[in-house]
């Protein structure tokens, strides 16, 4: 169902974001926290420093209260990279699951195995990422911070600045509660981020998206400017009406796809579109492309006795680059031209 009222789309996402940060809030007072599993990003960071505090310094610090201490930081930093609609929905969701946090307390006298516990606390916290990601909002925290850290740094894409923070709670849930409480920490964390894959975009976090529309240059500029994404035209024609017609690409991650459909059914509500999984992206913004020595030095083995010996000769530092291997390829062959010559010359003159 497409809403045209923009202000009832954006009460809908308000409610998203709620409902979202509900689940989430639901899934760590019931499952996680009681049994000593951590929960990814700065959920789990908020656990172990009250935890830290009560142990050590008899300091009983509410988790949503250092929740939401270390969100006010972040969030001020990143306020102005932020564009006005998605910030008003992340201090929605940021105030909403640090109150949910606080009050939405289900207490669960079971004794049950832990692996119950982590297995349900993460997929009803990934169902509510993934209804939350759905309502283009956000809790703040290690999102947010990886926002900062890939703006300052684009060689560090999000992913890899979430995988760290995940790998820095695992790391501290085994210093807090132990080795058992570390991975059964690890099996909600994988499961949240599985569950909230497959509630945004299926089961891969990248789709291509393939758009048809009379209205492609306006969907093109709004896809640009507000999801960041760049976006590829190409002439097709339909061989029914022979018409012919410009289709959209666009690579989009988990956290974009509600986002991108909404400006599509914005513009144009008969817009033709449908996607598909991509099983691996390079550059353009998701995995950045690197130039592998190892796999040069591979593709080149063949060649590496005569260029060693050749560099030898010319006490050069061997590189496996390929230009380099060319370089010296042309002046090797143009040395070797030169002596011909030369010998050429002296058998002529005498």
């Amino acid at each position: 169902m497409v809403i045209k009222n923009k202000q009832l789309k954006f009460i809908v996402d308000c409610l998203l974001v709620l409902v979202g940060g509900f689940f989430m809030a639901f899934a760590f007072n019931t499952f996680l926290f009681p049994s000593e599993i951590l929960p990814s990003g700065f959920s789990g960071i908020a656990t172990i420093i009250s935890v830290l505090f009560a142990k050590y310094g008899g300091i009983d610090i509410p988790v949503s209260v250092v929740y939401i201490l270390l969100n006010i930081i972040l969030y001020i930093l990143a306020l102005k990279s932020m564009g006005k609609r998605f910030a008003i929905l992340s201090l929605i969701g940021i105030v909403g699951y640090t109150l949910f946090l606080q009050f939405a307390n289900f207490n669960i006298n079971l004794t049950v195995d832990p692996l119950l516990f982590a297995l349900y606390g993460g997929i009803i916290a990934g169902l509510g990422t993934g209804i939350m990601l759905r309502g283009r909002g956000s809790t703040g925290g290690s999102e947010l911070l990886a926002s900062i850290i890939n703006k300052k740094y684009p060689n560090f894409t999000v992913g890899n600045v979430l995988i760290c923070i995940n790998a820095l709670v695992i790391f501290a849930s085994i210093l807090v509660y132990g080795i058992s409480s570390a991975l059964y920490s690890l099996i909600a964390i994988f499961l949240a981020g599985r569950v909230a894959d497959f509630v945004v975009a299926g089961v891969q976090s990248v789709r291509a998206y393939y758009i048809i529309s009379y209205k492609n240059s306006e969907i093109a500029k709004r896809i640009m400017e507000e999801v960041a994404r760049g976006v590829t035209g190409m002439s097709v024609s339909g061989m029914y009406t022979k018409a012919s017609q410009t289709m959209l690409l666009v690579l989009v991650n988990r956290g974009q796809v509600a986002h991108l459909k909404y400006i599509v059914a914005d513009c144009d509500e008969n817009a033709f579109i449908f996607s598909c999984p991509v099983t691996e992206v390079s550059g353009g913004g998701f995995v950045p492309l690197k130039k592998n020595g190892t796999i040069l030095y591979n593709y080149y083995k063949h060649r590496k006795r005569k260029y060693k010996r050749f560099v030898a000769n010319n006490k050069i530092k061997f590189h496996y680059d390929i230009k380099q291997l060319l370089q010296l390829n042309k002046e090797n062959k143009n040395k070797e031209n030169k002596n011909k010559e030369n010998k050429n010359k002296k058998l002529k003159e005498k």
